[in-house]
């Protein structure tokens, strides 16, 4: 098990476009040396891209940067669908795409790309279509629209994933290393988690497994097994009315009191008042752009 390098072939053609629909999302932590745009049409679970760690559902619309590992893994099976619509282009491609006047504003957004960047799709801004014609899913020059969503991509509302201090995997024997370790936390997150546990997976001493996760995912051991913990909290709190005892506890958190100060530092805001405002939010429909 390692964060593998996926290898890419657009063929004859500038760019690799596909749909991909499958009972759920496993977990895949790869990377590749061309950029991808993923737009994820139905399903739900995690989204790891770099150090980062979120919920994703449908909507989430992502581009990611040459070598920076990523994965959608579902939470759960379902009975519906895990759907996603994929675009990957080379750096020679991007090349090619900013020695157009028209679109050198785009510069900012592929440099930004190698932390990863997540954008804020609304109701007046739906992308689904534009990438079903880049996928051949519906008619249309898939160049000229791929063009047409790039340019627009430079003034849409975005944020970065990865943080500035994460190193890119570019190591294939940590690729391997770390991946057999991201994979047991999110298999085992609602489990006690030990540092012990994980150090003996690669062969090494305790100490010398903190200083090896920390210098390739950017943040401790312990730091990630909350972010994946936080982030299940999060989806509970709104998608569901269990207690915050109960969820803390489904969680993987032995101490509510625990639970809520890694939240409060996580989030910015007490798990209730988290509740709340999302509940708001949904109620009066409010729109995010």
């Amino acid at each position: 098990m390692r964060p593998k390098l996926e290898k890419v072939s657009a063929g004859n053609g500038s760019f690799l476009s596909f749909e991909v629909r499958q009972l759920s999302f496993d977990f895949f932590w790869h990377f590749h040396p061309e950029y991808e745009l993923t737009y994820i049409v139905s399903g739900q679970g995690k989204r790891l891209v770099g150090d980062s760690v979120e919920t994703f559902g449908p909507g989430d619309f992502v581009l990611i940067g040459p070598g920076l590992p990523h994965v959608w893994v579902s939470e759960k099976k379902t009975d519906q669908l895990a759907v996603a619509l994929v675009v990957q282009f080379s750096a020679a491609f991007v090349e090619s795409v900013l020695s157009f006047p028209e679109l050198s504003a785009a510069d900012s957004l592929f440099r930004k790309a190698q932390q990863g960047i997540c954008f804020q799709v609304a109701r007046h801004w739906k992308p689904e279509r534009k990438m079903k014609v880049i996928a051949g899913l519906q008619p249309g020059n898939p160049f000229t629209v791929l063009l047409e969503l790039l340019q627009e991509l430079t003034v849409k509302k975005s944020r970065t994933l990865a943080s500035a201090q994460y190193k890119l995997l570019r190591s294939g024997n940590d690729g391997r290393r770390i991946h057999k370790v991201l994979k047991f936390v999110q298999d085992h997150y609602r489990e006690p988690i030990t540092v012990s546990q994980a150090a003996a997976m690669l062969h090494l001493s305790d100490s010398a497994f903190c200083k090896y996760f920390k210098r390739s995912m950017g943040k401790t051991f312990s730091d990630f097994v909350n972010d994946i913990r936080i982030t299940q909290a999060a989806s509970l709190l709104m998608e569901t009315d269990l207690s915050i005892a109960a969820l803390a506890a489904d969680c993987g958190f032995e101490n509510i009191s625990y639970f809520n100060r890694v939240f409060l530092r996580k989030k910015g805001i007490q798990p209730y008042k988290f509740r709340e405002s999302r509940r708001e939010n949904r109620k009066y429909n409010m729109p995010n752009d």
